[in-house]
Parts: C-alpha cells; sequence; structure tokens
C-alpha cells in the first residue's frame, strides 16, 4: 500500500480514489463471503454404538470329529465256557444339528436341539474260550467278536449363561438313542500229541461255529455341557 501511495502522488489524487475503491470494494466482497459460510448448519457425526446381540432363533449345521469308547458282552454266561469279552470302540463321526434359542433376558438363554451323526466307530477282538489237555488229546477254543456303532441322535434341551454378549456358557441334558451290532463266532481246535509228550502228531484239526449276531437300538440319558461363541 506504502508504493501505491507515492506512485499516485505523481499522478493525481483520483487516481488514488480509484485504487481505495477497488481496495474497499474486495473488503466487502471478502466479507459476505465469510457471512455466507458461517451461515451454512453445523451437523454432528453420528455417535459409534456397539451391535446389538440377539441369540434368539433358529440354526443348523454340521459337525465331525472323533470317538472313542468300550463295550462289554458276555458269551455263554452261565456255562463253564462264558467269556466276558471287552473291546475299544473307536472311529471316526459326523452329522447335522438343528436347534432353536429364545434369549429369555440379557443373560440367559433357553433352546432346544436334536442331531443325528453317522459313525465309524467299530471294536474286534479274539478272546479265549478254553485251553485244556484230555490225556493224549489238547483243546483249546476262542471267539472272534466284533462291535459296531453305525448311529445315533440326541433330543435335548439347554439352559446357557452369556458371559459377554457374544460368549454362551450352557448346559444341555435329553435322550440318546442308536444302534449297536454285535456278532461273535466260536472256533475250537483239537491237536493229538504223542503219548504224555508235547509232540503233535498231525495237524490240528479246527471246528468253527455259527456267527452268532445282534442288533439292538438303546435309547439312554444325554448330559453334556459345552461353550459356544457367536461371531
Amino acid at each position: 500500500m506504502f508504493l501505491m501511495e507515492l506512485f499516485i502522488f505523481h499522478e493525481g489524487i483520483a487516481m488514488k480514489r480509484v485504487v481505495m475503491g477497488i481496495v474497499a470494494a474486495s473488503l466487502v466482497a471478502s466479507s459476505a463471503l465469510a457471512a455466507d459460510l458461517a451461515s451454512k448448519p453445523y451437523v454432528k457425526a453420528p455417535a459409534m454404538v456397539d451391535p446389538i446381540w440377539s441369540w434368539t432363533g433358529f440354526y443348523a449345521g454340521a459337525n465331525g470329529g472323533y470317538s472313542w469308547g468300550r463295550s462289554n458282552a458276555s458269551v455263554l454266561p452261565t456255562s463253564p465256557l462264558g467269556v466276558n469279552i471287552r473291546q475299544n470302540v473307536d472311529g471316526g463321526l459326523g452329522g447335522v444339528q438343528v436347534g432353536y434359542n429364545w434369549q429369555v433376558d440379557p443373560k440367559w438363554v433357553l433352546g432346544v436341539e436334536a442331531d443325528i451323526q453317522g459313525t465309524g466307530e467299530r471294536g474286534r477282538s479274539i478272546d479265549p474260550l478254553l485251553a485244556v489237555r484230555i490225556g493224549s488229546i489238547g483243546l483249546s477254543g476262542s471267539t472272534n467278536s466284533s462291535t459296531d456303532f453305525p448311529w445315533f441322535a440326541t433330543f435335548r434341551g439347554r439352559a446357557g449363561l452369556l458371559a459377554d454378549p457374544s460368549l454362551l456358557l450352557y448346559a444341555t441334558g435329553g435322550l440318546a438313542v442308536g444302534e449297536v451290532k454285535f456278532g461273535t463266532q466260536a472256533t475250537l481246535t483239537a491237536q493229538l500229541f504223542d503219548g504224555n509228550s508235547n509232540t503233535p502228531i498231525g495237524g490240528p484239526v479246527t471246528v468253527v461255529g455259527p456267527a452268532v449276531s445282534e442288533s439292538k437300538n438303546s435309547l439312554g440319558l444325554d448330559r453334556r455341557g459345552r461353550c459356544r461363541e457367536e461371531v
């Protein structure tokens, strides 16, 4: 502004007035623009809120795993040749489940669930029946047995406590039904020996008995405790 006044001194007052008028107009325009900007309303960003969890509703799914078990059976229990058969019944399993949950308040969830599983759980064993020597004849017998657990299903109710909105700790119980297959076959072997010695004469004679099998559907109680997280 100081240099403009020196120039205007040499050229005349009229020119100084024109320049000052331009500066004044510029100041007015700037003030008007600032007033327009200030008049726009301020809009506050919406507050961030946590998602609302609800466990109420239907659900369905698939599952798979591995099972370890034990079976006990008796063959000819009332005879001198009776034998108690114990087997490990292990194998993979897989199935589907469906259920419904009711979230009755912020901390408690009730529900019902049903599932059905197919399994490869099997057990095999060879168990001795007898081993006896009568004079020159030796007799031995055994059973070849098998246990299969092809399928089972459960029908259960449950109640759970929400440790936090997405983590449910619950206990469940109800009825379980499944099929158990058991089969056994006895083998009797006779061997002739030389007098009272242990030298065998000829080969053994083996008699294989008929295969005996049984398939049974069983009903029982199912009790479990679990932890489930919803994502």
